[in-house]
């Protein structure tokens, strides 16, 4: 038991989780190197603290809510929130709570890992930002951009392209390319299109 002991502890210690207790006060009782990296307080002053000192006011609610009704419940979750660290940065966090029970079965705590996602958060922001962007030009510009799938079916169809072909986007979708061609013409410009798509991926 001893030796079982040992390996969860030295385990806590190395993961680049935070890993964390609080009690039925939710104030922190136990605090690791990577909760130290992650939230920049240091152990001997994260113990003792409640958990608000971690996430911003308006935030609290929400973790109060869920973690009132993970002891009622007795099972885990996993929620996002936005904490802060001991500067006041604002940063973003996944959390892995497990309610802590006695021999008795008797509620003593909550366990929790945490995994700092900002980057991730940011990286997916700023992906956002750039689809809005693109799809502004893709919008604005004043000739038909047109995106078709491997089948050869529409799956995009700008502003330009409506104007020109006389097809609103949401019909055209899903359409194979052809139907832009008279019937004569069809045949022809699919493969010259196919000819020049696999001629400029080799």
């Amino acid at each position: 038991l001893r030796s079982s002991q040992q390996k969860l502890k030295r385990h806590i210690e190395s993961t680049p989780l935070a890993a964390m207790e609080f009690d039925l006060s939710f104030k922190i009782v136990s605090w690791n190197p990577a909760a130290e990296k992650i939230f920049s307080h240091s152990r001997n002053n994260a113990i003792g603290k409640h958990v608000r000192t971690l996430v911003p006011a308006d935030e609290w609610q929400q973790i109060y809510n869920e973690w009132t009704s993970l002891l009622e419940r007795k099972t885990s979750s996993v929620n996002s929130f936005r904490n802060v660290d001991s500067t006041g940065k604002e940063i973003y966090c996944t959390w892995y709570s497990t309610p802590l029970f006695d021999q008795n079965g008797e509620a003593i705590g909550i366990a929790t890992l945490a995994e700092d996602i900002t980057e991730k958060k940011r990286a997916e922001a700023a992906l956002i930002e750039s689809q809005k962007n693109l799809t502004a030009i893709f919008e604005a510009i004043d000739v038909a951009v047109i995106a078709i799938d491997d089948d050869l079916e529409i799956v995009m169809f700008n502003k330009a392209g409506e104007t020109i072909f006389g097809y609103e986007t949401q019909e055209i979708i899903g359409h194979d390319l052809a139907i832009l061609f008279p019937e004569k013409m069809a045949h022809k410009a699919i493969s010259n299109i196919v000819n020049f798509s696999q001629s400029s991926q080799t």
